[in-house]
């Protein structure tokens, strides 16, 4: 189970992969009961409980902010960020747009254990309906919620490489989101080193969003940045 949790943490950042909340509520006790065949992309998982979610401001007030709901104005939005966020220079090659994700990097990033390249900051949405990892009838709140609530239950985590400790969560109104911090070794080095995230999705969106940055400072930069891109949404 911790195992699962994490690698669900990770590929949500963009390090790595692993079984999904999909697969992971399959085993879980409150979920829908699950057949013992492959699940179906389009197969339903009964929704996380949301009753007694810690109410808390969101911050840099981004519960004040419209989320974009589909993939044209996630895209719209993206456009509209800065060409630079804490010192660092958008990296097209890493900006990739699909029906069901779209990405935004800045900076040259490290290369993980697991090989994977990341560009130091990074921006993320996923449209939940078209995902092949999380349930397909699931929200970005639901998303959020259900990972901050696992969080919460572990405390912190270790799964070989990886290290996954959650910071603050809560909701706010429709909003839920999460920060945390992951630890994750170099490509070919006994060195270690933090990777800080964060999720958000509203409970009435499919679209959940996503940060991580190499510094607290960069990913809260990042942050700000999007919140100021969505309030500059034309009317």
């Amino acid at each position: 189970m911790r195992s699962t949790v994490l690698s669900a943490v990770v590929l949500v950042l963009n390090i790595g992969a692993g079984d999904g909340p999909r697969a992971l509520a399959g085993k879980d006790s409150t979920a829908a009961p699950q057949s013992t065949g492959p699940q179906s992309a389009t197969q339903e998982v009964r929704h996380p409980d949301l009753q007694g979610f810690l109410t808390a401001p969101a911050p840099d007030e981004l519960a004040t902010v419209a989320l974009p709901d589909t993939i044209s104005a996630v895209t719209a939005l993206f456009e509209r960020l800065p060409a630079e966020v804490a010192g660092h220079t958008r990296s097209p090659q890493l900006d990739p747009i699909t029906p069901k994700r779209a990405t935004v990097g800045y900076g040259d990033g490290r290369i993980s254990g697991g090989g994977v390249r990341t560009s130091l900051l990074w921006l993320q949405a996923i449209d939940l309906t078209k995902s092949d990892f999380f349930p397909t009838n699931w929200t970005g709140g639901h998303v959020v919620a259900y990972m901050a609530g696992r969080g919460k239950e572990l405390k912190d985590g270790r799964d070989g490489n990886l290290y996954w400790m959650r910071e603050e969560a809560g909701r706010d109104g429709n909003l839920f989101w999460m920060s945390e911090v992951t630890f994750v070794d170099a490509a070919g080095s006994a060195e270690r080193f933090p990777i800080y995230g964060m999720l958000w999705g509203r409970v009435d969106s499919p679209w959940m969003f996503s940060i991580q940055a190499d510094a607290r400072e960069n990913r809260d930069a990042l942050l700000a940045a999007f919140v100021i891109a969505a309030k500059s949404s034309p009317r």
